[in-house]
């Protein structure tokens, strides 16, 4: 299966209810017969810090294949305990606990090092700490607990030395564009990613993403910067306006680091820019790489899951080659994590480059495996038993 649909098909969903209004108006349909339009966002001088680094040009990076190894250390599929519905987010602890955002369960599994189970944060519901919709949790450097509904669209904030008792709840507007995907920058409260729109849906070509911060009264704040929104394709039906993810298209990505950084990607290379706090421009690193030709038989996947308006839509627009990789991580020692795609459909090439040392290890592993975070040594995801079952995994970085 190829790694950029599998992701793609994933996220098809991810921004409905919030589009289904635009399409409405444009159509001049009624609200509640919208036909929904789904859409691919994913959608961040002078010590030792590897922040405070001079990073270099493509042609300064040494790769090398075995600098780094990832040995799994934690697999679970189920316990005695408890199992997974649906694995949406996994992160991790000072202490190695292991936080598990379940999107069939709508709770977060709160495990012990060892994968038994501690504690379960939130319940399906609309109330205060509660959750309609469950799509991703993020700690904070105090290890605050902040996990983000789509229903309703807010973060809700829990305190783990109180028992995960829930403090506050952050709404997150959509009155200026579609916000989503909020991250907690160290020091600086929370961003998110704000799809802006055009005036008519013929200009969706148009649309750009910006970063912005985000008040605790759920206003939005300044525009740190912008960056290209994923490419889409639009087709008409019965119903009025419909669209979807371009397969194989490119997508921007942003993830936030230490010291206030936000790292922001494109994936269409291996360009990385960082941005300070104030959203001005630190610096940018390019690294070395060859595209991944999309083959025929990538091409028959596509056309066998999606319907048929989408790829007749999508086929002439379908880029020759995949994107450069299709997720992007920074870990805790300011490490870039890029998942490549490779000629095997079943093998990922992660690229785990050390901008501090212009260095680049390369790992294969299974497709399938979702890294969410890497924090203290260990990488922490998901994955699919041999049944389909969601699964939690975990591997120990090791020099």
């Amino acid at each position: 299966m190829p790694r950029s649909f599998h992701r793609f098909q994933h996220k098809l969903v991810a921004f409905v209810v919030a589009l289904s209004g635009y399409l409405a108006s444009e159509c001049r349909i009624q609200r509640t017969a919208a036909f929904c339009f789904f859409v691919f966002l994913l959608i961040g001088c002078g010590d030792t810090s590897p922040y405070n680094a001079v990073y270099s040009a493509e042609e300064d990076w040494t790769i090398q294949e075995s600098q780094l190894q990832l040995e799994e250390d934690l697999y679970i599929t189920e316990t005695e305990d408890y199992f997974f519905g649906a694995i949406a987010d996994v992160a991790a602890d000072e202490e190695r606990r292991i936080y598990v955002a379940d999107a069939r369960e709508l709770h977060v599994k709160v495990l012990s090092p060892e994968g038994e189970l501690l504690d379960t944060v939130g319940r399906s519901g609309e109330g205060p700490g509660e959750f309609g919709a469950l799509d991703q949790l993020q700690l904070a450097y105090d290890d605050s607990l902040y996990v983000f509904s789509a229903q309703p669209k807010r973060v809700s904030v829990f305190a783990p030395e109180n028992d995960y008792a829930h403090v506050r709840s952050i709404p997150i507007p959509d009155d200026e564009g579609d916000a989503g995907d909020p991250r907690m920058l160290e020091g600086h409260g929370l961003v998110v990613r704000v799809v802006e729109w055009p005036s008519t849906v013929d200009n969706l070509d148009e649309r750009t993403i910006v970063i912005r911060n985000i008040n605790d009264d759920g206003t939005l704040g300044d525009t740190l910067f912008e960056m290209p929104a994923a490419e889409i394709v639009m087709w008409r039906t019965p119903r009025g306006q419909a669209g979807g993810p371009l397969p194989f298209g490119r997508t921007p990505h942003f993830e936030v680091g230490a010291e206030g950084l936000i790292h922001a990607a494109w994936s269409d290379n291996l360009s990385v820019t960082r941005y300070r706090s104030s959203g001005d421009r630190d610096t940018t690193i390019s690294l070395p790489f060859e595209h991944v030709p999309v083959t025929s038989a990538d091409l028959d996947y596509v056309r066998e899951n999606i319907s048929s308006s989408h790829f007749d839509a999508a086929e002439d627009r379908i880029p020759d080659t995949k994107p450069a990789f299709d997720q992007f991580l920074v870990d805790d020692e300011g490490r870039y994590w890029f998942q490549r795609p490779t000629d095997d459909p079943d093998r990922s090439d992660w690229w785990i480059v050390d901008p501090a040392m212009s260095t680049i290890s390369v790992v294969s592993k299974p497709s399938a495996v979702t890294f969410t975070t890497v924090r203290n040594g260990f990488a922490y995801g998901h994955t699919r038993g041999d049944r389909g079952e969601p699964t939690l995994v975990r591997y120990r970085v090791e020099e």
